[in-house]
Order: structure tokens, then C-alpha cells, then sequence
């Protein structure tokens, strides 16, 4: 499953899963301006210095990077992922369903 979301300037957004998931990579758009932090912690702010570890950053991803991929980092239903973006863009996050 992926998931697109975005802002049309300096902002954050977050995305809420309705079922658990398993978070299996991320990249930006490529506006050249553009990085996101992606975070579980809303106060991880589109700064371009990361001084706070309590921040929880999951990735720090630029534009001009090629995204991660295969990581499985379990999701909860309910849990918010935070995206602070530091200029208009946009990301993907790639899911797979988890299954019992």
C-alpha cells in the first residue's frame, strides 16, 4: 500500500492508519528545496538541524536522495506518523498489510 501525502509550503502533515501496518520505506518528491523528517513525535519540526534525539526521527529524507527502502518497522492502529516538510513537496510511505 503506499500512501502519498503532502504540503504546499513549509508545514506538517500526519497520517493515522486504521489497521496496523508495516512500514517498509519512504522517499520525497523531487523539489530540490524540499527535506521531511518523518517522525512519531509531532515535534519534530522541518528544521534542518536534528538536536533533539526525544524527537523519535524514523528518516530524514531530501529530494535528492534515493528514499529508504526495506525496513519493517511495525505500525499500530491509531499511531500517528508525522511528515515536517521544510518546502512544498510531497512523500510516499510504502506499507504492507500485516496478516495474523
Amino acid at each position: 500500500m503506499i500512501v502519498s501525502l503532502g504540503v504546499s509550503a513549509l508545514g506538517t502533515t500526519s497520517y493515522t492508519p486504521d489497521r496496523p501496518l508495516l512500514l517498509t520505506g519512504a522517499n520525497v518528491a523531487p523539489n530540490a528545496a524540499c527535506t521531511c523528517n518523518i517522525s512519531f513525535v509531532s515535534a519534530a519540526t522541518a528544521a534542518t538541524t536534528l538536536v533533539n534525539a526525544s524527537y523519535g526521527i524514523l528518516f530524514s529524507l531530501s529530494s535528492s536522495a534515493a528514499g529508504v527502502y526495506g525496513v519493517k518497522i511495525p505500525i499500530e492502529k491509531g499511531q500517528v506518523i508525522y511528515l515536517a516538510f521544510s518546502a512544498l513537496g510531497w512523500a510516499q510511505l510504502y506499507f504492507d498489510e500485516v496478516t495474523s
